[in-house]
């Protein structure tokens, strides 16, 4: 009886709260964003390269006299970074601190002689998410290559950790964005230039998706 009272807490879920569900629809409408104004970039002659934005995490873009361009610090939260909820750090540490209020709660119920500034307590004390960047190279040649090392990353899905397949599948993605930039780049048909922009948009989405696991 014991072990299967450990695996209903294992496998236990519980929908999202309002916290996360904001933080998810502004992440999935800033994707789309993103996704729409990079092809209409790549239609232009931009390149896109397999590093991201050390800011907002956002696939970097790089014109023929090589200057990196950020679709999502210079066009999409450029106006409303400090209110977006996709990458305020403030509102993803409310999430945080939503959950872990729940999950203390439903284990275990509150004695009628605690009082309520050590609830307010326990909130405080709880730690912020750290904000994790990653570097971006500043030799152009660092840019010629497409596939990269995938990133240590903790994801837990029912207890099974599934941080290298994570990590395996944006790296496999980013390596099918160099290849579908560079024959955008070669390509001189239209329809053929239409499909490539299709796929390279897909393709970023799927990645978004994978980071905000």
């Amino acid at each position: 009886a014991s072990e299967m009272a450990c695996l209903d807490d294992e496998y236990s879920w519980s929908p999202p709260s309002e916290a996360e569900l904001k933080v998810i629809a502004a992440r999935s409408e800033r994707n789309n964003k993103i996704s729409s104004i990079m092809g209409q970039y790549l239609l232009k002659g931009y390149k896109m390269l397999a590093i991201t934005c050390p800011i907002c995490d956002c696939i970097l873009l790089e014109d023929r006299m090589t200057n990196k361009y950020c679709i999502g610090c210079s066009e999409v939260d450029a106006d409303t970074r400090k209110d977006n909820p996709a990458v305020s750090e403030e509102a993803a540490r409310r999430a945080v601190e939503e959950i872990q209020h729940r999950q203390n709660h439903e284990k275990e119920s509150p004695s009628p002689g605690k009082s309520i500034t050590s609830n307010e307590s326990s909130l405080t004390n709880t730690p912020k998410v750290p904000l994790v960047t990653q570097s971006v190279p500043t030799s152009t040649s660092d840019t010629k290559v497409y596939c990269e090392s995938p990133a240590s990353k903790s994801l837990l899905v029912h207890g099974i950790n599934l941080s290298e397949d994570v990590a395996a599948a944006v790296n496999a993605l980013r390596c099918k964005l160099g290849w579908a930039t560079s024959q955008l780049q070669a390509t001189t048909s239209v329809h053929e230039a239409q499909n490539l922009s299709e796929l390279i948009t897909e393709t970023c989405k799927a990645i978004t998706a994978l980071r905000d696991l």
